[in-house]
């Protein structure tokens, strides 16, 4: 195999039949100077016979590493590491590119130098890939709670005490099939944190450190599909909730260490900085208050982390309005609130003081 230009790392688990989609995709590209790294992260054996099949196949073009600790950040770096090409684009295992990803984004990334990502456009699919939802988005706060939408307005003001306007404006919450980068400027940041093993808000929290390293640049169209969680679109027919939300005793830590990290980026540079993290807190304090408020043992962890989310941004009056209702009659519960049932299970894992303690 010659030394590509742009190596495709994706991580493998358990979704075997779409991770077949997914290899085709790459392998369809009209840029075809490219590698593709397929990560055994512990895959299951259905998915495992996916990735020899196409190593079989394809083997001047796709190869297989082992990655034993379990997620994404760690898959993501062991691919990185052991990734021969310049570029690196990701891209997870359920989702698809359209032919041309690789071929804009690298001549974004040849043309702008300056630039430590690219990202595109997408498609928001149906599970099953076969259904258009949403189509040409940019940006993945736009498919999540307004919350996130509010968390980047305010890094991009925390950014404009370190850069010009101009960069500063270019950081966006974007998903990792999105993400092309020089490989240098991944290994000079650090790679994924892997203590956000085994995902939710790694992808978050590796863009707040390549956005130091340069100004992130964006191909006006759509250049990949992204596949909509079947728990999400058919949550009342599915029992289990996925392992990122179910509740065990570190409940939330990846929002804790989302945060901090933050903080260690952007405290003590200005006096408005310490507004801004304030806000961005209260609104951390806000979506895991309303998160509690869903379990029918939630109400108190609830309205603890509601009350201290309204002192940390008195101005945010949706929050206060959240926290009076936690004073109403329980028997209220939960259509007081914006969701008709409860979610099954409780919060009894979680520490007794967890609504006074996070983020503390």
């Amino acid at each position: 195999m010659d030394c590509p230009d742009v190596s495709v790392i994706i991580p493998c688990y358990s979704r075997s039949w779409e991770l077949s989609e997914s290899i085709e995709s790459v392998l369809s590209q009209t840029f075809q100077n490219f590698e593709l790294i397929l990560v055994d992260n512990n895959a299951k054996p259905a998915t495992r016979e996916v990735i020899q099949k196409f190593v079989r196949q394809f083997p001047d073009k796709v190869r297989v590493i082992h990655e034993p600790e379990q997620g994404v950040c760690s898959a993501r770096n062991a691919g990185i590491l052991a990734s021969r090409g310049r570029f690196v684009a990701l891209q997870d295992e359920d989702d698809m590119m359209k032919p041309h990803r690789l071929e804009r984004q690298r001549e974004l990334l040849l043309s702008r130098p300056d630039l430590s990502l690219a990202t595109s456009g997408y498609d928001l699919v149906s599970p099953d890939g076969k259904r258009i939802l949403k189509d040409s988005l940019f940006s993945s706060t736009i498919n999540t709670q307004n919350s996130f939408k509010i968390i980047e307005e305010k890094i991009i003001l925390l950014l404009k005490s370190l850069f010009s306007a101009a960069h500063s404006e270019s950081f966006h919450f974007h998903v990792p099939s999105a993400f092309m980068f020089p490989k240098e400027v991944a290994i000079k940041v650090g790679l994924f944190d892997t203590r956000l093993n085994p995902q939710f808000l790694e992808d978050y929290e590796f863009q707040v450190r390549m956005i130091m390293e340069g100004p992130f640049g964006q191909v006006p169209e759509s250049l990949f599909c992204f596949r909509e969680s079947p728990w999400k679109m058919e949550k009342d027919s599915f029992s289990q909730t996925p392992v990122k939300y179910q509740v065990h005793s570190n409940w939330h830590q990846n929002d804790q260490v989302f945060f901090y990290s933050l903080c260690e980026h952007f405290a003590k540079i200005n006096s408005e900085n310490d507004q801004n993290l304030k806000k961005i807190k209260a609104v951390i304090l806000r979506t895991v208050g309303s998160h509690a408020l869903r379990y029918p043992d939630g109400a108190s962890v609830g309205a603890d982390l509601l009350k201290r989310s309204f002192k940390e941004d008195p101005s945010d009056i949706y929050t206060l309005k959240l926290w009076f209702k936690t004073f109403l009659p329980k028997t209220l519960y939960p259509r007081l609130f914006w969701f008709d049932r409860f979610e099954a299970g409780s919060l009894e894992k979680i520490p007794k003081d967890f609504g006074r303690t996070f983020l503390s």
